[in-house]
């Protein structure tokens, strides 16, 4: 007896079989006497392709160099597309098997997907409303730098604004605000905007120092006669905060991990921001670069007050907060400061961003299929006691002032128990009480030099501990008064005695 074959599907039939018992198909009575040839199953050639693809790029993503990081994108988005490849073929097999569950499970897949993209967006909606109240409150600190420099007596550089759509467009106005009527407006209403913010109630706290720092700031831009300040009104003006207020959030560990990842990707987006304001000599769109790191700067504190390590996949909060500070320092000094000397410090500020922060944006896996490195170790000694102080950011005076005088400071101290006391020591010897003499900070047989904007650095390797600190200077109110701030890290070993130490300082000048 001859065996029948299925002409469609290639399925062994019975004798008489009219219509095929695997596909359905109507065999006829030509039916082939002879096993055809099967077909090409081309859901399992894509699953198998996507596969071997997806192993391509992830050996590609390992690579230091940037080529390797190109290939690995590419194999990966090629991964994908076989991928969609497969489940394609797969869902056109399963049509012809039964139309009605192939219909069936479409309708379950979209509603599937509709509940994951609304559950998504509520479960991210709090990184959306910590942008929204930062980018009030960067447009907050864009109007009072500009009243800073209106109450000193300063000149507001305003040239044509020349940032591109980084970010910024629907961010900051893309406005020119010359006088103290225009940033008291302005003011006004950024201060009705983060009054009205609806919020959910874990980042509540933030939004309320937002709006009581914008409060703060309007008060006191309700002057008598706004052409003719008096010694009171520019004294009141002078007295409020750079920043909001430092608060604690109410902050899952995931949701804190995907505020510093979110953090980082916006700190990033400022570099190109800030490098098209230096090509365009843009002190007034630089001012705008300045109050955004202003601000993403005084998020992190926030953010890392209940949590002082932080860690995503690529860094921790430390790295990313002493970097803002940095960029903050930089863009500012353009705009008060030596332009040339400040565009130098922002190129150099660039020239090493760490991980998380240059990788911000950029997938760590292959769409969906690796799931990255593993979570960093924090730092190995991890804080017991911390307290942290935030740095003073208040406008730098160049032009050579004159930082001499004697001054008194007070340090906190962030490190592992071991080194604590050390620290301490180090920190009330060398920040506690200095001399500044010639524009110099002196110690020993050691003389740092001070810009003119007010910023001095220390790098140095002693006896096997490595010392690295931060001074800014400014001057405060009309009297020549001079406040000092800055930062310190403190790592080493030497006699087996290991330290690993960081810390802030505060303080101000107490005689000349």
């Amino acid at each position: 007896m001859v065996q029948k074959y299925c002409p469609n599907c290639g399925h062994k039939l019975q004798a008489k079989a009219k219509f095929c018992d695997n596909c359905g198909q109507e065999t006829g009575t030509d039916a082939p006497a002879e096993k055809p040839k099967r077909r090409t199953n081309w859901g399992v050639l894509f699953f198998v392709l996507a596969i071997v693809f997806s192993g391509l790029g992830t050996i590609a993503s390992s690579s230091p160099n940037k080529s390797g990081q190109q290939a690995a994108s590419v194999f990966f988005v090629v991964g994908g597309f076989l991928y969609l490849g497969a489940v394609l073929a797969f869902l056109r097999w399963l049509f012809r098997k039964n139309k009605k569950l192939t219909i069936a499970l479409l309708v379950a897949l979209i509603i599937l997907s509709s509940f994951t993209v609304v559950y998504y967006q509520t479960k991210q909606a709090y990184l959306s409303q910590i942008s929204a109240i930062e980018d009030i409150g960067a447009e907050i600190a864009y109007a009072k730098s500009v009243g800073d420099d209106l109450v000193a007596g300063r000149k507001v550089a305003n040239a044509g604004i020349v940032l591109e759509d980084n970010g910024f467009g629907d961010v900051l106005a893309q406005e020119k605000i010359t006088t103290t009527l225009q940033v008291r407006s302005k003011l006004e209403r950024e201060s009705n905007k983060i009054k009205t913010k609806r919020v959910k109630s874990e980042i509540e706290p933030y939004r309320n120092s937002v709006a009581t720092w914008s409060s703060a700031l309007l008060d006191a831009s309700n002057f008598k006669n706004p052409q003719s300040l008096t010694r009171e009104e520019r004294a009141t003006w002078q007295k409020l905060p750079e920043t909001p207020a430092v608060v604690s959030m109410n902050l899952r560990d995931d949701q804190q991990t995907g505020a510093l990842d979110s953090v980082s990707s916006r700190i990033k987006q400022l570099q190109s921001s800030g490098d098209l304001a230096i090509a365009g000599k843009d002190q007034s769109s630089m001012r705008l670069v300045a109050s955004r790191a202003l601000m993403q700067s005084n998020f992190v504190e926030s953010l890392t007050v209940a949590n002082p390590n932080i860690c995503s996949k690529r860094g921790c909060a430390p790295e990313v907060k002493s970097f803002v500070g940095g960029v903050y320092r930089s863009a500012h000094n353009y705009v008060v400061g030596n332009q040339s000397a400040a565009a130098a410090e922002w190129d150099k500020t660039w020239d090493t961003p760490p991980e998380i922060i240059a990788g911000a944006g950029t997938p760590l896996g292959g769409l969906g299929i690796t799931q990255g490195s593993p979570d960093p170790t924090p730092p190995p000694n991890k804080p017991t006691r911390t307290a942290s102080v935030s740095p003073d950011y208040k406008p730098r005076q160049g032009g050579g002032a004159s930082w001499d005088g004697t001054y008194s400071s007070t340090a906190n101290v962030s490190c592992d128990t071991a080194s604590s006391d050390f620290a301490d020591t180090f920190a009330n010897s060398s920040f506690g009480n200095f001399e500044v003499r010639g524009n110099k900070i002196l110690g020993g047989a050691l003389e740092i030099a001070i810009d003119s904007s007010g910023h001095a650095s220390y790098n140095a390797n002693i006896a096997g501990f490595n010392v690295t600190s931060d001074y800014y200077f400014v001057q405060t109110g009309g009297g020549g008064g001079v406040a000092v701030s800055g930062n310190f890290s403190l790592y080493g070993g030497a006699e087996g005695v290991s330290v690993s130490c960081s810390g802030d300082f505060s303080g101000s000048r107490i005689s000349l």
